[in-house]
């Protein structure tokens, strides 16, 4: 999970980061179960969120987001306009969840 603190400007920049480069990367790696990118407007606070089948899988997907800022220097800028205002990276084991399945995970807790 990222939390991070902006302005309505960079939440936006966030939004279009999350879909144009963290889609791809996380979806190219074979762990990827979900993922989520959350807006409070009124503060400009966003969150993203993703699941993993394992933190090897995760480890792959920071690689992945790593190798495509480094290439890419709009990227990099854009990502550096996002985190500017702080950011916070925290990462939870699921222990329980609620809500139908979905393709990967029938029959898990």
């Amino acid at each position: 999970m990222k939390r991070v603190r902006g302005t309505p400007e960079t939440a936006e920049l966030g939004l279009r980061f999350f879909e144009e480069v963290v889609v791809g990367c996380c979806e190219s790696v074979p762990g990827f179960r979900r993922g989520w990118f959350l807006v409070d407007r009124e503060s400009s606070r966003t969150v993203t969120l993703t699941l993993w089948a394992d933190l090897d899988s995760l480890g792959a997907a920071r690689r992945n987001l790593a190798a495509r800022v480094e290439a890419d220097a709009d990227a990099a800028a854009t990502l550096s306009r996002v985190n500017a205002g702080g950011v916070e990276f925290e990462t939870y084991e699921v222990a329980a969840r609620i809500g139908p399945s979905w393709p990967g995970n029938a029959g898990q807790r």
